[in-house]
């Protein structure tokens, strides 16, 4: 457990100072996710079924996965000269680059880790970075989202949304597919006509680009 809070220190994922700030406390334990070869990849879990009682449940937010293409309508684009594209990613520890505002943290304060024991912890690993200070107080909390909270998924996805909105073109709003709607139907139009799908951290895109337009060209 303090190795693992000693790599949650490292990846700059904890904040300390929450000793008279604790409202609510975090468990931490890891599964394996995959194995190759001889490596094994382990996802961190973190326990949150206390404490999400102290949450009201999150509000609805718009989401959509890769399958929502399927029932896309681009009949019209068809034999107008038009060649279709489609690209896909996903953001890699996600959940654990959305920092938490500082007031929050005191929700989320590690079960059984103190602060004099983590500073060992990481003078023994030879860690050279900045190490927690026992006189800021003797309890962390965590710095970013997560993952075990009840508005995790509503947080990591508006940001997704705010993200993708800010990179596509103009009327994206109106672009983004939501699972169980009514597909929008692709037309022609100047330029580029599109649609994209996020889903937490996987996003895509998939539309039509005239012929008469270069590769990539954007609007």
């Amino acid at each position: 457990m303090l190795e693992l809070a000693a790599r949650l220190w490292m990846a700059g994922m904890l904040r300390e100072g929450m000793a008279h700030l604790v409202k609510d406390e975090l468990f931490l334990f890891t599964v394996v996710k995959k194995v190759v070869g001889e490596r094994v990849f382990l996802r961190l879990i973190m326990d949150h079924r206390r404490g999400n009682l102290r949450w009201r449940r999150s509000p609805w937010v718009p989401m959509a996965g890769p399958e929502s293409i399927t029932g896309l309508d681009f009949s019209a684009l068809l034999g107008a000269g038009y060649a279709f594209d489609a690209a896909s990613g996903d953001i890699p520890n996600y959940f654990y680059s959305l920092l938490l505002p500082e007031p929050f943290s005191r929700f989320f304060v590690l079960k059984l880790i103190r602060t004099e024991d983590l500073r060992r912890k990481l003078i023994e690993l030879g860690w050279k970075g900045t190490l927690p200070q026992p006189q800021l107080g003797d309890r962390l909390g965590l710095a970013v989202l997560a993952m075990g909270w009840r508005w995790a998924v509503f947080l990591a996805q508006l940001s997704l949304l705010a993200i993708m909105v800010r990179g596509l073109p103009t009327g994206s709003r109106h672009r983004i597919l939501i699972q169980g709607t009514r597909r929008p139907v692709l037309r022609p139009q100047p330029g580029l006509t599109w649609v994209a799908w996020g889903y937490v951290d996987d996003f895509g895109i998939f539309g039509g680009r005239h012929l008469s337009l270069p590769l990539g060209t954007g609007e």
